[in-house]
């Protein structure tokens, strides 16, 4: 079959599944002529390596300018009014996590992207959260910057994990 089963997305999957769900999006983005590339879902904006690595994908050097899109409040400083491509997420109540469509809502938005900025509040042992499953959920690949044993419960090739390189700037640089 052509589909991915939604329970599949519970069991750690290799590379071969992220090429998958990218061939998938490819046929399936459901975008207005726009080639969303990166979404970027965050409420709290006082965690300083998300925001820089906004800005870093958002730069004219990596020719993604107008395909990184902030859906929430956070937009690594820059002023919404002067970025058209950016498009603030409709029902802005719903991104807190207390809000009971939280998740839903999260995933419906990120179907038509096909990487998610998946950074985690802190870079713990173990501390994995929703950022991470929303993006497998809505069948895009995870930027992910969390827990440095992610590996013990995802596959680590079904990610870009920026843990795996020297720095943001470098991770910013790999294959989006």
């Amino acid at each position: 079959s052509s589909s991915i089963n939604i329970l599949d997305l519970l069991r750690p999957r290799g590379i071969a599944w992220a090429q998958k769900a990218l061939q998938m999006k490819k046929k399936n983005l459901k975008g207005n002529g726009v080639d969303n590339a990166v979404a970027y879902l965050y409420k709290r904006c006082d965690r300083p390596e998300r925001e820089h690595f906004f800005r870093l994908l958002t730069s004219n050097g990596l020719g993604l300018a107008g395909r990184v899109h902030a859906l929430g409040f956070c937009n690594g400083g820059l002023n919404l009014t002067q970025q058209p491509n950016m498009v603030p997420m409709t029902d802005i109540s719903m991104l807190t996590r207390d809000h009971e469509a939280f998740s839903h809502s999260a995933i419906e938005q990120y179907q038509s992207f096909k990487f998610v900025i998946a950074f985690e509040n802190e870079v713990l042992e173990g501390y994995i959260t929703e950022k991470l499953s929303n993006a497998y959920f809505a069948r895009a690949v995870p930027i992910y910057l969390g827990a440095p044993n992610v590996g013990e419960y995802f596959e680590p090739g079904s990610m870009i994990n920026c843990l795996d390189f020297d720095s943001l700037e470098e991770c910013a640089q790999v294959g989006v």
